[in-house]
């Protein structure tokens, strides 16, 4: 299945005139209509659009690694939108949990929020995930904005669904909401090391194989695929396109329903039991899992031999630079057994005992249904070995 090849060359028809600032606008039917602005220094963009909207209340919650790296920043997008309280939270996995979300709530509460108010969330995926499940929440819905500072937050920012964790279960409940607005500003990414930045782009990477995209995949060719961390320009650009292609996904399936946004998983369903327990990026956990999907679809004859070299291949880039729980996660995939029954539990399985994975294929992506054990087992032998031979030396 294919969608939207060379979609990131669509990007030029939605630039604001002779700004060099990107504008996406989603369709998201029966939610609320999302605008995405990409570009370098956005605060007049973020002070023209919210004030537009006329709210009666602004609250701003930020990660609190924000205010002592961008404390100007952080004071601007005060000023420019009237907010009247910015709570700091230092991001972290637990923070997703359920039980964080009293918290969050109390917050808004003494802050008298209604229905015309919106919350602000600045920060990485996770504060902005929270954030939005709350808003989705509070009184039924009300509005939240999203300025993402991190790599991974900006190129596979927030559309169409939001999410918290439950126990060791991540994401099992979540809306289908968006932010109204959401400002992917480059200026952040000035500040990130060479970990934080190729651990966003490979998010990125997997939306370039979802759609065999050309435009986006040659970013990630031999030639410049280390140039990539250099150059903020280019960067900004990555994350437009790929937005484009997310964006294509989930305008075609807003509630999950006929496959086009669960293709939005690839990588996912092993990364959620990576990410159990904390202590694994999120990138890293992506890129494990869509290297065990790789195995699989190449198993099920759905992806040549040689189109998976191509995947693994650019794998090996990737865990090269991304070594920081190299060891962990080889401990995680140690016992097939346990690995297995976890995997029972996520929720893109529709029928209980079944196992189902969206996985890379020769035109595209497809999903497997009803994967037997025997041949998850095999493709996590597969997974170890080609973890041990590549990274763990």
């Amino acid at each position: 299945m294919l969608l939207d090849r060379n979609a990131a060359v669509k990007i030029k028809n939605q630039k604001l005139k002779n700004s060099g600032i990107v504008s996406i606008d989603v369709n998201l039917k029966s939610q609320r209509k999302q605008k995405i602005i990409i570009g370098a220094n956005l605060i007049n963009q973020i002070e023209i659009n919210i004030k537009a909207k006329k709210y009666d209340k602004v609250i701003i919650f930020s990660d609190s690694i924000i205010k002592k790296l961008h404390n100007d920043y952080l004071n601007e997008v005060v000023e420019v939108t009237g907010a009247i309280g910015i709570i700091n939270i230092k991001a972290a996995p637990h923070i997703k949990d359920f039980a964080f979300l009293k918290r969050i709530i109390d917050k808004l509460i003494s802050y008298r929020l209604n229905r015309g108010s919106a919350i602000i969330a600045i920060g990485g995926g996770t504060l902005i995930d929270l954030v939005g499940f709350v808003a989705s929440l509070y009184m039924r819905g009300i509005d939240f904005i999203a300025i993402p500072t991190t790599l991974m937050a900006q190129g596979d920012t927030v559309i169409g669904k939001v999410g918290v964790n439950y126990e060791k279960f991540k994401h099992l409940l979540g809306s289908f909401y968006s932010p109204t607005l959401t400002f992917s500003d480059s200026y952040f990414l000035k500040s990130l090391n060479e970990q934080e930045k190729f651990n966003g782009l490979v998010e990125v990477w997997k939306h370039a194989i979802l759609t065999r995209d050309e435009h986006l995949l040659n970013y990630f060719s031999e030639e410049n695929f280390y140039k990539l961390k250099k150059n903020t320009g280019v960067l900004q650009n990555i994350i437009a396109s790929s937005i484009v292609i997310k964006k294509k996904f989930v305008e075609r399936d807003i509630f999950d329903i006929n496959g086009k946004h669960a293709a939005l998983s690839l990588g996912h369903t092993f990364a959620n039991y990576l990410e159990q327990g904390g202590n694994i990026r999120h990138g890293e956990a992506i890129l494990v899992g869509t290297i065990f999907c790789t195995f699989l679809s190449n198993r099920a004859k759905k992806l040549t031999d040689k189109k998976a070299s191509l995947i693994f291949n650019m794998s090996r880039k990737f865990l090269k630079i991304l070594k920081y729980n190299n060891k962990l996660i080889f401990k995680k995939v140690k016992s097939e057994e346990v690995v297995i029954e976890s995997l029972k539990f996520d929720k893109i399985n529709t029928v209980e005992g079944s196992y189902n994975f969206v996985v890379p294929a020769n035109n595209g992506y497809t999903q497997l249904k009803k994967v037997s054990r025997e041949e998850i087992k095999d493709c996590l032998i597969l997974l170890k070995a080609f973890m041990k031979d590549n990274y763990l030396r």
